[in-house]
């Protein structure tokens, strides 16, 4: 009879992983069950090895059975993923999803950057920078009150912008925080923040993605009304004033993310 055979390349996402798993729980529990009944010599290795076995078996089942009930989300790909994030109101929790190679926004802003500097053309990069910010970049609104407005301040910063498709919510304070992609240029951010809690000045929470666990779509997203409860009570960030947010600069990256991250506990 053949043995079932695994080929790593083709596990591509985490619930062929689990399937993976289960055909490995198999082979390795037919081999220490083979090696139990050979075993003579000493008179325990044999009962050791067939206590192993149990002990493995029902640890994986329960692992598995566990990622199907609890975790079942985290099974999903990436994009998939992603949805689901935003479904929860929130960028900040769960497992981290890695695809293999760049991601399709990392390779278009290569190519672009590369265009950009073999150019010597002012206007024909700036045709580029808009292209740029409204292909890669991606602004997801809250569905609150005057959500519209935040939708078109969004888009006038060149940035590719939509209500997020969820109940309407008339509580402005349940949606205070803003989940910032971590790939998005300061130059673009801060507008972007500024014009936003300008609109909606209960945005007073800010949240890297690089410092969470989502997958690669949230880096080139802004979330704009994301749930306070996350903010508050699971990253236990410090609001920012809204003088604060007035006198944020445009900054290098590292500088920018240091000064979001200042309000980190």
């Amino acid at each position: 009879m053949s043995q079932p055979e695994i080929k790593a390349e083709k596990i591509n996402s985490p619930i062929q992983l689990m399937a993976a798993w289960f055909v490995m729980l198999i082979l390795l529990s037919g081999v220490l069950l083979t090696a139990a009944s050979q075993i003579q010599k000493p008179d325990w290795a044999s009962g050791y090895l067939i206590i192993f076995t149990s002990i493995l078996i029902i640890g994986v089942v329960l692992y598995m059975l566990l990622m199907l009930t609890k975790f079942r989300p985290n099974l999903q790909d990436g994009k998939e993923y992603a949805q689901w994030l935003k479904d929860q109101n929130r960028y900040s929790e769960s497992v981290l999803l890695k695809s293999e190679g760049p991601s399709i926004e990392s390779s278009l802003k290569a190519k672009l950057e590369r265009i950009k500097a073999q150019s010597n053309e002012p206007e024909r990069n700036q045709i580029i920078d808009e292209i740029e910010n409204s292909v890669l970049y991606e602004a997801d609104i809250a569905n609150l009150p005057d959500s519209n407005k935040v939708v078109s301040a969004m888009e006038a910063l060149g940035l590719s912008a939509s209500i997020y498709d969820e109940e309407l919510t008339n509580d402005y304070e349940v949606s205070a925080a803003i989940w910032l992609g971590a790939n998005i240029p300061p130059s673009i951010a801060v507008p972007a923040i500024k014009k936003a809690a300008s609109i909606w000045p209960q945005l007073k929470y800010i949240h890297l993605s690089s410092d969470g666990f989502g997958p690669e779509e949230t880096h080139w997203s802004i979330f704009l009304g994301g749930s306070t409860a996350t903010a508050v009570n699971d990253d236990k960030l410090k609001p920012w004033t809204v003088e604060e947010i007035n006198n944020l600069e445009v900054t290098s990256v590292v500088d920018f993310h240091n000064k979001i991250r200042a309000k980190y506990p």
